[in-house]
This record gives C-alpha cells, sequence and structure tokens, in this order.
C-alpha cells in the first residue's frame, strides 16, 4: 500500500482540493543501493491557521555520498513535491541552529531561517542526541 493512503486527508472550507498525504525522496547510488532521502508531509490538523503548511526533513545521506549535494538534491525534491504534488502553500523544516551543514543545504534550497518560529524538543537528560 502506498505511503500516502495511510496519511489522513481533509479539505479547507472554500478549497477542494485534498490536503494531506506523504512523499518520500528515495536517490540510489550508482549500484543500485539508497544515497540520500528525504520525507514531507502536512503536521497541522484542519483547523489550524497552518493546515497548508508542509514539514519537509528527515534528509539523510550515506556517508560515501556526502559532501556531492544529493542532501540538497532530495531536500530539494521534497519541497517541490510538497508544493507541487501534495499542494502545500508553504514549507517548514527544522534544523538544529548547531548543525550548519543542514542550514547550508535548506539555504541552497531558498528556504531562510524565520526568527518568529521557534521549535522546541523535550528529550530525556540521558538520551542520546539523535541528529546533529
Amino acid at each position: 500500500m502506498p505511503a500516502q493512503a495511510l496519511a489522513p486527508e481533509h479539505r479547507v472550507a472554500g478549497n477542494q482540493r485534498p490536503i494531506g498525504g506523504t512523499r518520500t525522496v528515495v536517490l540510489h547510488g550508482p549500484e543500485g543501493g539508497i544515497a540520500a532521502t528525504a520525507h514531507c508531509y502536512f503536521p497541522h490538523g484542519p483547523h489550524s491557521p497552518h493546515v497548508r503548511d508542509a514539514w519537509v526533513g528527515l534528509v539523510a545521506v550515506a556517508p560515501e555520498f556526502r559532501g556531492c549535494g544529493l542532501g540538497t538534491r532530495a531536500n530539494a525534491e521534497g519541497i517541490r513535491m510538497a508544493l507541487d504534488d501534495l499542494g502545500a502553500t508553504a514549507v517548514h523544516e527544522l534544523v538544529s541552529e548547531t548543525n550548519i551543514a543542514s542550514r547550508r543545504m535548506m539555504e541552497r534550497c531558498g528556504l531562510s531561517r524565520d526568527a518568529q518560529r521557534v521549535c522546541a524538543m523535550a528529550i530525556a537528560a540521558d538520551s542520546a542526541k539523535f541528529t546533529r
């Protein structure tokens, strides 16, 4: 079953285009293995003022392909899919302030930091960080 069939779908009043679904970008290396991935979906519910904002992220690049621009390519394709295929009117990404490589990738895709939007994540004090 396709991933998007599992995601909730809803409509915004006055707009008959369905909003919802997901897309996952998979870029393959020359041997056919996965070289890079990215993902997009709509995290906000139907009553949120951000209902048409898609989130793009989970960009991952296999170590042997890092530094070749594949993360930027996968991220850009995730943004394109969110806007063109899923009908988003805006996209956002969450990037740690200390993750310079991801911030540069995001900027190369045309996104910029918005100081008005702040996100935090709560984890147990003894938990290991799972992203850069």
